[in-house]
């Protein structure tokens, strides 16, 4: 079954939340998505700010998640607790501790 745009971005940025900085081919084993469609991907969540691309001391790209991405994620699981948008869409595959602010703990 086909993940929607959102599923894959919210699943680009998970990945990302919970490994820190990786390199594309990492990304895309990581995402399960494929090179290009990861690419137009990380155009549209670098143009909206919620990720970062670097480059290493080594001159390698890296993609990080920025503090609005982990914002992103944090509002997508307290409205996806309270109103499912999808069946498919589960947080609870990431790391529960990581989205949860310290009043949640």
């Amino acid at each position: 079954m086909r993940r929607s745009k959102l599923e894959t971005s919210l699943d680009i940025l998970c990945v990302l939340a919970l490994n820190g900085q990786l390199k594309l081919t990492h990304l895309i084993l990581k995402s399960k998505v494929n090179c290009q469609p990861l690419k137009r991907h990380l155009a549209f969540l670098i143009d909206y700010g919620l990720i970062e691309k670097k480059a290493t001391k080594s001159k390698e790209l890296v993609y990080t998640i920025s503090s609005k991405g982990i914002a992103v994620l944090r509002a997508f699981k307290s409205i996806n607790r309270n109103f499912p948008l999808t069946e498919e869409i589960s947080l609870n595959q990431y790391s529960q501790t990581y989205f949860l602010s310290s009043a949640e703990r």
